[in-house]
């Protein structure tokens, strides 16, 4: 076979046992996912035959990662599939961002695995972009917490989304920030000691969020 008839070979497909096989996850699971609608329908070239592709596979795998690293239920993930219009990629930053763990800061509370995957080389030149743009500041070289921001950038960039998201987006941030902050102070909260303050102030800074 030619190189070229290799790069026109069609795309993996699977039956719901190949699949199964593939991604360590039962038949009865899959099943499940596909009536949950985590999952898009099959492909159905005859009645009798559902083939999977490698995107089910994908998908198979952040669904297990959304659980392991998230607090979302699977109707809640499965919430969020659908609104990425089931695309990995899109599904992956949305991950990569850890806006859905529990606890702690919600803007990038980075764990081990996390880092491994965003802590990609950054060109000089990128970085410059980045501190010309205001998204990260100086002075150089980089500490460890800008560097793992650089990173999500950096990735971000990879997957198609330009600088100049984010920096539209940042000002906006800072004014709901900002506005958050005071509605949360403004809250009155009569007769509760300070933990019982701090814990109301948590539960509805979660809710805003």
């Amino acid at each position: 076979m030619s190189q070229q008839d290799t790069d026109r070979a069609p795309p993996q497909t699977y039956r719901i046992s190949e699949l199964a096989a593939a991604s360590g996850v039962s038949r009865d699971m899959i099943k499940y996912y596909l009536r949950a609608n985590l999952l898009p329908k099959a492909r159905k070239p005859r009645p009798n035959l559902s083939l999977y592709s490698d995107t089910h596979l994908r998908l198979i795998d952040l669904i297990l990662q959304f659980q392991a690293k998230t607090r979302l239920s699977l109707q809640e993930i499965g919430d969020l599939f659908q609104q990425a219009g089931y695309d990995p990629g899109t599904i992956e930053m949305e991950l990569l961002a850890d806006r859905h763990v529990g606890g702690g800061d919600n803007i990038i509370p980075f764990d081990g695995n996390t880092t491994e995957r965003i802590a990609l080389p950054c060109p000089a030149d990128f970085v410059d972009a980045l501190l010309e743009a205001g998204l990260i500041d100086g002075p150089l070289p980089l500490d460890e917490h800008r560097e793992k921001l650089a990173g999500l950038l950096w990735a971000s960039r990879e997957q198609g989304v330009p600088l100049g998201f984010f920096t539209a987006a940042r000002s906006q941030l800072l004014e709901l920030a900002d506005l958050e902050v005071k509605s949360l102070i403004g809250i009155k909260r009569p007769g509760l000691d300070y933990n019982a303050v701090l814990e109301s102030v948590s539960g509805a800074d979660q809710l805003i969020n």
